[in-house]
C-alpha cells in the first residue's frame, strides 16, 4: 500500500486535537502565531492481558490465572513548524501543559474516499512522552495509556 493510500490517524483527548489526518495548520494558543503540523508518525498500539503467574512449591509448571484487566498502549510522533525559533522554543516549553490528563481519547482512522472508522479508550491518560526542537521545527511523541479498545463511544 503506497503512503497516498494509506489510513491517516487523527488522536484526540478529551477534545484536544494531539495529531490530525492530515497536514494542517492552526493558531497557536500560547502566542497566536501559525503552525503546521504534520500527520502521524510511528504509529503503534501495544495491548495487554493482566494476568497472575502462581509458582507453586515443587510444582512441575506455573499455572496462569486470566485477571480479566486490559491495558492498551498507543504511542505515535508529530511534527510541527513554526514561523519563529522563538515560537518553537515557547512551543517546547508549554505545549504539555496544555494537554488534558485524562479523558476520552478518539483514535480515528480514514483512508481516502473510504469511510471513517473510530475507537475510543475511555478515561485514558496522556503523557507527552518527548518534546524537542531543532531551529523552527518541533518534534513530540506521545503515550497514551487506558484499557480496552471500545468499537462504540461510552455512555457520557
Amino acid at each position: 500500500m503506497s503512503k497516498e493510500q494509506a489510513p491517516k490517524v487523527k488522536v484526540t483527548i478529551a477534545n484536544f486535537v494531539l495529531a490530525d489526518h492530515d497536514i494542517t495548520t492552526t493558531y497557536n494558543s500560547l502566542d497566536g502565531a501559525q503552525v503546521k503540523t504534520t500527520a502521524v508518525n510511528n504509529f503503534r498500539i501495544s495491548q495487554q492481558r493482566s494476568d497472575q503467574v502462581a509458582e507453586y512449591f515443587r510444582g512441575a509448571s506455573v499455572q496462569v490465572f486470566d485477571r480479566g484487566n486490559k491495558r492498551t498502549s498507543v504511542t505515535f510522533e508529530v511534527a510541527r513548524l513554526h514561523p519563529t525559533l522563538r515560537a518553537s522554543e515557547v512551543y517546547v516549553l508549554e505545549h504539555a501543559t496544555k494537554i488534558p490528563n485524562r479523558g476520552l481519547v478518539i483514535l480515528e482512522s480514514k483512508t481516502p474516499n473510504g469511510p471513517v472508522t473510530r475507537r475510543y479508550l475511555n478515561n485514558a491518560e496522556c503523557e507527552v512522552v518527548d518534546a524537542s526542537y531543532e531551529g523552527v521545527s518541533t518534534f513530540h511523541s506521545y503515550q497514551i495509556l487506558g484499557g480496552e479498545i471500545l468499537t462504540k463511544a461510552p455512555a457520557a
